[in-house]
């Protein structure tokens, strides 16, 4: 196991990791966290992360910021992916049918048939920088269709798509991270 984690580690050196906030003035999500948690990408919850247990008895350190962090090293193809240690990694996807933007569980590549890998733009500045997806990108509200009650998950703006009042677009800024947030997140 060790071996894997420092093959893990050692892999994700070359990436460039990242946390982001969504800007969206005169909202309540203006500068909200943007965190993955149970299988979606959300503002308004906590990162859901998970480090096994055995690592403390083997003394394995596993990365926990707190919150989520993304890398880029897929970005330059148009994919991206959760900034993890974990091996095999966590691909961020889009639900063609819904929307969703979503990532695969730890140790799978599965997703939903014709799922979207495409079309990320990610441009780094010297403290901050921007990730879009192609057609923009939303939050929508779970409390009906009131946009200023979160929690609000993450949607692409599919063409195909019509997003209601609970959902508002906005922009994504990029700030620097060092390395992984989580061994994986859930």
């Amino acid at each position: 196991m060790k071996l894997l984690t420092l093959t893990a580690l050692a892999s994700s050196a070359s990436a460039s990791y990242f946390s982001l906030l969504a800007v969206r003035s005169a909202s309540p999500m203006h500068y909200g966290t943007i965190n993955a948690n149970e299988s979606g990408i959300w503002i308004g919850k906590d990162a859901g992360s998970y480090c096994p247990p055995s690592f403390a008895e083997q003394n394995i350190t596993c990365p926990n910021t707190g919150r989520t962090v993304f890398s880029s090293s897929g970005v330059a193809n148009g994919s991206l992916a959760l900034g993890v240690s974990v091996p095999g990694a966590q691909q961020v996807y889009i639900d063609p049918a819904y929307g969703i933007v979503s990532f695969t569980q730890p140790h799978s590549a599965q997703m939903p048939e014709g799922s979207i890998l495409e079309g990320w733009t990610f441009s780094n500045g010297s403290s901050f920088g921007t990730l879009s997806w192609s057609n923009g990108i939303l939050f929508c509200s779970l409390s009906g269709n009131d946009s200023s009650v979160g929690p609000w998950q993450m949607y692409a703006a599919l063409p195909q798509l019509h997003f209601g009042p609970a959902c508002l677009g906005a922009s994504l800024i990029a700030s620097n991270e060092s390395g992984p947030g989580a061994w994986e997140y859930l």
